[in-house]
């Protein structure tokens, strides 16, 4: 029997479930003494909660408010945390980073397809952009892209492989900072390059090296996250610069279809742009290589 255990570990009453992730993490430790657990004490705390072993539970009925409130409140106290002096300059670089990656690369890559696809019809860079009234008559706009559009397509979305697996390789031995930023910087002097290029070749390499260097960016920031936070506030950190990456991808998105054809070196030289501000921000990042995490 167990003395003052955790009462969370059996708050909901399944002190099986908890037994068995016990003999889990034993095992894990290879531990030489055998597991000798059979049971779980509740502590004071945990019985007056109204925590019950399974086979009290039928016919229980509790308030569920305390817990909402309860998370609510370990919430509010974890975001303030993240920015308290601490934490608010390391939670406020991860924040632009992880915008601006987001939005250069889900604003570019999401339109791949459209933006090959005019190249099959016009020939040119992606800026060359003509419409149907432009060439006298409509009925291009109707016609199907040709295969290599989804070829092309398909070469610019495996091109991530390579760069996950160099990420795979180099993290340790170059260091989560200087991949990060470097990835960035090139993934936007990638986009740069995009609006002046008239190949159609050259068109498919440059894109496919976009996809390739900025995935490394995207591992080192998964990284970066759960080396520079405190495991006590990680998770709450996580959905904050989760839930800003998700904006920045809609806006990215959003305002890339709105410019592109209004004029399309406006939006690459905004992608650009954003990359490489989100690459030299991330200098500002304490290099955490070869160190333990808290």
């Amino acid at each position: 029997m167990i003395k003052g255990s955790n009462p969370d570990q059996v708050q909901a009453g399944r002190e099986e479930d908890s037994i068995y992730v016990l003999k889990q993490v034993h095992a894990s430790n290879r531990c030489p003494n055998p597991f000798k657990v059979e049971a779980l004490a509740l502590s004071e705390k945990c019985i007056s909660s109204g925590a019950r072993r399974p086979d009290n539970l039928s016919g229980q009925s509790s308030s569920c408010w305390p817990q909402i409130t309860e998370t609510f409140e370990k919430l509010a106290e974890s975001t303030k945390e993240l920015f308290r002096r601490r934490l608010r300059r390391t939670t406020l670089v991860l924040l632009v980073i992880n915008f601006t990656l987001a939005f250069g690369y889900y604003g570019l890559f999401l339109w791949f397809p459209e933006l090959f696809s005019r190249i099959d019809k016009y020939g040119g860079s992606f800026c060359d952009v003509k419409t149907g009234n432009d060439t006298g008559s409509n009925s291009s706009e109707c016609e199907s892209p040709s295969n290599e559009v989804y070829i092309e397509s398909f070469l610019t979305s495996i091109s991530n492989l390579p760069g996950n697996i160099l990420s795979i390789f180099i993290v340790e031995k170059v260091g989560r900072k200087p991949i990060l930023a470097s990835s960035m910087v090139l993934s936007g002097l990638s986009v740069f390059l995009l609006a002046f290029v008239q190949q159609r070749w050259q068109n498919v390499l440059i894109s496919c090296l976009f996809g390739a260097i900025s995935v490394c960016g995207f591992n080192m920031l998964d990284v970066l996250q759960t080396e520079l936070f405190p495991t006590h506030v990680r998770s709450t950190a996580f959905g904050m610069q989760t839930g800003i990456a998700r904006i920045g991808a809609i806006l990215g998105n959003v305002i890339f279809g709105q410019l592109v054809d209004v004029n399309c070196v406006i939006p690459m030289l905004l992608v650009a742009s954003l990359l490489t501000f989100g690459g030299l921000s991330s200098l500002a990042l304490p290099n955490m290589t070869g160190l333990d995490i808290h």
